[in-house]
């Protein structure tokens, strides 16, 4: 029997894990400081990190206008009335199709429940009809038991 060697002719040798460190500890307690702060400050870090997000969406808008010899105030302005124009326009029309489905609900409702019942014919119902036969079968296949003397 021969033990086979790694390439550099040493057998490989496995340590026991070592004792955690300071340095991993602290790095653990960082980790869990921030996500608590993060918890804990996402009430004002959401609409901060949104208003960030919506100023990278806006400023090619605004160097645009400005390229057009437009004020860099009146270049804010302009585009954030477009954003707050192109909102308004995306949440009519959610509010339209939700108007729409409102109306649809009763149409929505009978077939819903159409689908319910054949569901249940096709599964509840197979199934009982399918225990009553099983059973009526074992009834049959079982053998009787013997009256006692």
């Amino acid at each position: 029997m021969k033990i086979s060697l790694p390439p550099h002719g040493r057998p490989n040798r496995v340590y026991p894990p070592g004792t955690p460190s300071l340095h991993g500890l602290a790095s653990i307690i960082t980790g869990v400081v921030v996500v608590c702060a993060l918890y804990f400050g996402r009430e004002v870090l959401i609409p901060i990190t949104l208003s960030v997000l919506l100023s990278f969406l806006l400023a090619p808008l605004v160097q645009s206008l400005r390229r057009l010899h437009m004020g860099q105030l009146p270049s804010i302005f302009i585009a954030v009335l477009f954003a707050l124009a192109t909102l308004l326009a995306v949440g009519g029309l959610i509010g339209a199709q939700l108007v729409q489905l409102a109306g649809d609900l009763p149409q929505y409702q009978v077939a819903i429940e159409q689908k319910i019942e054949t569901v249940q014919e096709k599964t509840v119902g197979r199934a009982d009809s399918l225990m009553s036969r099983a059973a009526a079968t074992l009834q049959r296949v079982a053998p009787s038991k013997p009256s006692p003397p």
